[in-house]
């Protein structure tokens, strides 16, 4: 998640966008993402054009998808949603059950997730 961390004010908006990269290229990306005291005013699917088994929506932002191009992609924003703090205190968005898929060879590639707060 982009930003990983940020201090915001009750009801300041702002966006968070959910990219998946890798230092090889792959071809499936899934993720689950929760919210926690953030409260969702905008959806943007950024990635279009990615072939949907779970598509993202504002409703639920889980996502498992694939990219179109044979030879797969190292880097592809998902989503971006506006949010803004439901009450005061702390806030998050947390990611998990990852996992992303190479091209060439056909690998599972381990995931680390940079939550926000």
């Amino acid at each position: 998640a982009n930003p990983t961390s940020a201090t915001k004010y009750r009801n300041e908006a702002f966006n968070i966008t959910i990219q998946v990269s890798s230092g090889s290229n792959f071809s499936v990306f899934r993720g689950n993402v929760s919210l926690n005291n953030l409260i969702i005013e905008s959806f943007t699917n950024n990635a279009g054009d990615a072939l949907w088994i779970t598509s993202p929506s504002a409703s639920s932002l889980n996502f498992n998808g694939a990219v179109k191009s044979a030879v797969g992609v190292s880097s592809i924003n998902v989503y971006t949603i506006r949010v803004r703090a439901g009450n005061s205190g702390s806030a998050s968005l947390n990611i998990s059950n990852g996992r992303i898929i190479g091209v060439e060879p056909v690998e599972d590639f381990g995931v680390g997730f940079a939550n926000g707060s």
